[in-house]
This record gives C-alpha cells, structure tokens and sequence, in this order.
C-alpha cells in the first residue's frame, strides 16, 4: 500500500474517474484510495503502476501485438570476457607485459588489482584474444 502512494501523484493524474477527472482534494477523503484501488476504477491507475498484474497483462497484450505484426522473434546473445579468469590470457600477459612465466598455481593466486594490471596494460592482446575465444566458440577457422 505504501508503494501505491507513493506513486499516486503521478498516476493519477493520467486516469478518470466515473464521474469525471479525478482530483487531489478526492483523493484525501478517507477510503477513497482504498475503493479506486479494490474497484474496477482503480484498473486505469494500476497500469500505470510498474509490477502490478494490469501492467504485466498490458506488457503481454503489447508483446503479442509486436510478434502479430513484426513477426517471431530472433535469437539475440550477447557475450562478454571473462579475462580475469582467463588462467591461459593472464600467463600470455605475463610473458608480454612483465617478461615472467608464471605457473598456473601462480596465476590462480594473484590478487585482483594484480590480474586488473595485466589486463589494462594490453588491452589490444585482450580483445584480440576474445576475438580468438568467440571465433572458436562459433566453431570459426583461425587460419
């Protein structure tokens, strides 16, 4: 109930009651938030209301109506790195940026700010190295 008053101001000032637009003075007589909520009346304002099932049931309707006219949706991934626990990255940026072989318990081992370090002083060798990643991940040939 808090949340519903909270967000009233803002809601209704875009919906009508029965008997005409709905004022603030309405609105501060006992009971008269309660009944628009618990009666169809308070259908208009609830939509506006984020999370409230007449939203989700407006959302469905909207959503339903863009697959009727634009067709079913695609499949839409998005992918990101993972240098930090990349063990194989970290031991190439090892060997560039500071001309050591690190073992991989070495690796396991080193401290965040450490690992951040390496990564940010060869950003190229990084993003060609997801390049590399998602290229085989995509079953790509890197001849």
């Amino acid at each position: 109930m808090k949340i519903l008053l909270g967000k009233s101001q803002i809601a209704f000032r875009k919906c009508k009651g029965n008997n005409g637009t709905l004022t603030a003075g309405e609105l501060k007589n006992p009971g008269r938030l309660e009944r628009l909520i618990h009666h169809d009346e308070g259908y208009k304002f609830l939509r506006a209301l984020r999370g409230s099932p007449p939203y989700f049931e407006k959302a469905k309707k909207d959503l339903f109506a863009m697959i009727r006219k634009l067709g079913p949706a695609t499949l839409f991934c998005s992918f990101s790195s993972a240098e930090t626990k990349w063990i194989h990255l970290l031991r190439i940026l090892g060997k560039l940026v500071d001309n050591k072989n690190y073992s991989d318990n070495e690796l396991e081992n080193l401290k965040w700010e450490e690992k951040c370090r390496l990564i940010q002083s060869d950003p190229v060798t990084c993003a060609r190295h997801f390049d590399y990643q998602f290229n085989t991940f995509k079953g790509v040939s890197h001849e």
